[in-house]
């Protein structure tokens, strides 16, 4: 079976809610490894079918009436990956205004697992996926939770160029091999 994405029912329900003007909170994001047989409904999941860790994401926007976001999970997580695992799925948690905390979509893998090894490795890995949600009316998308995913090279190179202020850094400023880079926002947009 190929890797599939859905809103589930109580997904849908919650965005025309979000529609009519309902705050959309996006509580948490997990990965699993269950499996989800050919025939599964994923339109009638309400959970993960086994879930495993706590995901992370960053920042949602809306963009052409569609909430973009890019799920990552890292075995450095939340202390650290003790035991590794196959990921094959991932759930986003919403709250409902009249439910409370549903699973919004569900995604699988379906045939293509992919290995998170623990942290004592020594590797941290790294899994990303990117989704979009259709959505109507205006509004923002809230996390009640931090994101805490790592931003790219090509995600800061473009934030930088996009950034309305000015960046102030020297050549003294580069770091030695190890060191995080320090800058500077100059003016807030």
């Amino acid at each position: 079976m190929d890797g599939k994405f859905a809103i589930t029912r109580q997904g849908f329900n919650l965005i025309a809610k979000w529609g009519a003007g309902a705050e959309r909170i996006i509580t948490y994001i997990w990965v699993g490894d269950g499996r989800v047989d050919e025939n599964g409904a994923l339109f009638e999941l309400t959970d993960l079918i086994s879930p495993k860790e706590q995901a992370t994401g960053a920042a949602p926007v809306i963009i052409d009436n569609e909430i973009q976001l890019v799920i990552e999970y890292r075995n450095d997580l939340n202390g650290g990956l003790a035991t590794g695992f196959w990921l094959n799925e991932y759930g986003i948690f919403a709250t409902d205004p009249d439910l409370g905390r549903i699973l919004l979509a569900y995604g699988t893998l379906g045939d293509y697992p992919e290995w998170c090894t623990p942290i004592s490795s020594g590797i941290v890995n790294v899994r990303r996926y990117p989704i979009s949600i259709g959505v109507s009316g205006d509004g923002d998308v809230t996390l009640s939770f931090p994101t805490a995913a790592f931003v790219t090279h090509m995600d800061l190179t473009t934030a930088i160029e996009n950034a309305a202020s000015g960046i102030e850094m020297s050549d003294a400023d580069i770091p030695e091999t190890g060191t995080k880079i320090h800058f500077r926002i100059m003016a807030e947009a």
